[in-house]
């Protein structure tokens, strides 16, 4: 996607390109024209800044709404009252209908979209205190989100899609069903996909809502196998942030690499160290966590088939490999995870070392050289070890790892 600062800075260029006679007057032109239209479907930092300010008035204009009413609730009769509640869906049913009639920018679509949906979870929540009707929260907020789904891919709304990525979190209750969460998560994924998109103008904050929502379903489906819905997502996303990686994506823009990386690092020294981490929940019967990993294993193959069409190498395959692993404790009870994350943690440690050597890739070189860092800190502290030699042993794996920082920059100098 082309940042407006470089469509500026062309911009710039083409009426001295135009003095010099390199480019012609027509030429020019059309260019300035083509590149003119191409900026304007970039939102500006002025518009988001808007649409956040917009957004939030909204909120309190109805927060504050709903308070006063609040005061004097009980005095208005019941049609009053139910009236009163379905004003905020009016309003926004209003103002969605002059921005599709009207054709209206993406500013007018965002609060249209938000407004609609913040009216639907008003007029739901007030009928539901009025008739006095018996819920919790997170039954409340899944409706709530079924009925901002059309909503949302008809304003294409990515203001009303963080909104619903949060609000998921509130799902994720552990009384609910797993498949709630499935049914949230699989309704918004098209829309995901399509704005994961390197044409889209929300592909980066698309990125960001994706590692949301994978925290998300994380939670969701961790109380049946909390190892392997970890593992499993933070697979995913590492397969994904290697390829942004090899693409030379900016940090900023490329949220999934170090955090999934980070995570996958804590849970190897956990399930390296101890059994524990290794069962699965015993308030889920049998056939509960049968279908939560049918359903977890087809929807991460799903994805693996579409993140593997490119060429298979090796930064690809570590994580695919641990989720593979991660499987055995379904099928046998054997204490033997911890030795084959041990034997994991170490090779991949070594794989990373020699790829980023290799390839003169300084963070997948770190990045091994602190596998093996941890792996060492892990098994040194499992030893009958005095905190001397621990001390002594912390420095000598410091000065290791400032010594191979040295000789990768001084190797990489040299060519």
């Amino acid at each position: 996607m082309e940042k407006r600062s470089n469509i500026n800075w062309i911009l710039s260029e083409l009426p001295e390109l135009c003095e010099k006679g390199i480019l012609p007057a027509e030429t020019a032109e059309m260019m300035e024209k083509y590149y003119r239209e191409k900026l304007s479907g970039i939102p500006s930092p002025q518009k988001i800044f808007s649409l956040v300010i917009g957004i939030i008035g909204i909120v309190m204009v109805a927060g504050g709404i709903i308070l006063f009413f609040n005061h004097n609730w009980d005095m208005f009769p019941k049609f009053l009252r139910i009236g009163i509640s379905a004003i905020p869906l009016m309003l926004g049913a209003g103002v969605s209908y002059f921005t599709l009639l009207r054709e209206k920018g993406q500013i007018f679509k965002e609060c249209s979209a938000v407004l609609t949906s913040v009216g639907a979870a008003v007029l739901i929540g007030m009928l539901s205190q009025i008739y006095q009707l018996n819920g919790e929260l997170h039954e409340f907020m899944f409706f709530v989100l079924l009925l901002a789904v059309p909503v949302l891919y008809i304003f294409n709304s990515i203001g009303l899609a963080t909104l619903y990525v949060f609000f998921s979190f509130f799902v994720n209750h552990w009384n609910a069903p797993c498949w709630w969460n499935g049914i949230l998560t699989l309704a918004f994924l098209p829309f995901l996909f399509f704005h994961l998109r390197e044409k889209s103008s929300f592909c980066v904050w698309s990125r960001y809502l994706a590692l949301a929502l994978g925290v998300s379903l994380g939670f969701g489906c961790g109380k049946y196998a909390p190892l392997f819905a970890v593992i499993t997502l933070s697979g995913l996303f590492l397969i994904a942030g290697f390829d942004l990686y090899r693409q030379k994506t900016a940090f900023f823009k490329n949220p999934w690499l170090i955090p999934a990386f980070v995570i996958q690092i804590i849970f190897l020294a956990v399930g390296s160290s101890t059994k524990d981490v290794f069962r699965l929940s015993r308030s889920c019967s049998a056939e509960e966590i049968l279908s939560f990993s049918i359903c977890f294993s087809a929807v991460g193959i799903g994805i693996l088939i579409v993140l593997l069409r490119k060429r298979l190498i090796i930064e690809r395959l570590l994580p695919v490999i641990l989720i593979l692993l991660t499987l055995v404790p379904f099928f046998t009870k054997k204490p033997v995870m911890c030795v084959i994350y041990n034997v994991y943690f170490g090779l991949a440690g070594v794989i990373y070392l020699y790829r980023g050597f290799v390839k003169r890739a300084l963070l997948l070189f770190n990045g091994g050289a602190l596998m093996i860092s941890v792996l060492l800190a892990c098994r040194f502290f499992d030893s009958d070890i005095g905190l001397l030699y621990r001390s002594l042993g912390f420095i000598l794996l410091g000065i290791g790892f400032i010594a191979a920082n040295v000789i990768y920059n001084r190797r990489n100098r040299e060519e």
